[in-house]
């Protein structure tokens, strides 16, 4: 929907296009930023810790502990 409103409001479509990548990449950046924080969590040689640790703290109020080994 944004692209065919640059594309509606431009003169060309190259401007259009021009206006709306422009837009896109300042709408896009903290995602982008967060894309490659995970990206370098998950690739990490602790990834398995540093995962652990992220999905404990989502609901860290209301952890369960965990079930004692048999």
């Amino acid at each position: 929907m944004v692209l065919s409103k640059f594309l509606l409001s431009e003169d060309t479509p190259g401007v259009a296009i021009a206006a709306y990548e422009a837009e896109m990449f300042s709408r896009m950046s903290s995602m982008t930023a967060g894309t490659m924080a995970n990206t370098e969590m998950f690739y990490a040689p602790d990834a398995s810790d540093r995962v652990v640790a992220l999905f404990r703290s989502f609901g860290a109020a209301e952890a369960v502990p965990p079930a004692a080994e048999a």
